[in-house]
C-alpha cells in the first residue's frame, strides 16, 4: 500500500512525466490498464519514500512493466447490507 504522502505541482508534474514515458515505451499491445496502474503506483510508491529524481523514476516506471503483478484486494468492511469502509487494490505481503 501506497503511505500517505503530500505532493507539490512539481513533483505531480515529474511523477506524470515518469508515468508518460514509460507508457510511451510500452508497444500497443502491452498498453493495459493494469500495466498502467502498474507504473503509476511504482513511481507513486518511490515518491512518498522521498526518490524525486526522474531519472530513478525513469528507471522504477520501466521496471514496473517488467515485475510481477502484486497480488491485490478489493477489501470491505460490512455490517449487514451497509458497507461501512472499503480499500481498492490493497497489496498483501506474501
Amino acid at each position: 500500500m501506497i503511505a500517505f504522502a503530500a505532493f507539490d505541482s512539481q513533483v505531480l508534474k515529474t511523477l506524470q512525466i515518469a508515468v508518460d514515458r514509460a507508457w510511451r515505451n510500452l508497444p500497443p499491445d502491452r498498453r493495459t490498464s493494469q500495466i498502467k496502474d502498474r507504473i503509476a503506483k511504482a513511481v507513486m510508491r518511490s515518491a512518498a519514500e522521498g526518490e524525486w529524481d526522474l531519472t530513478r523514476l525513469d528507471g522504477i516506471a520501466v521496471a514496473a512493466v517488467a515485475a510481477e503483478p502484486a497480488d491485490t484486494f478489493d477489501i470491505e468492511v460490512r455490517q449487514g447490507d451497509q458497507t461501512l469502509s472499503s480499500l481498492r487494490s490493497v497489496e498483501l505481503p506474501d
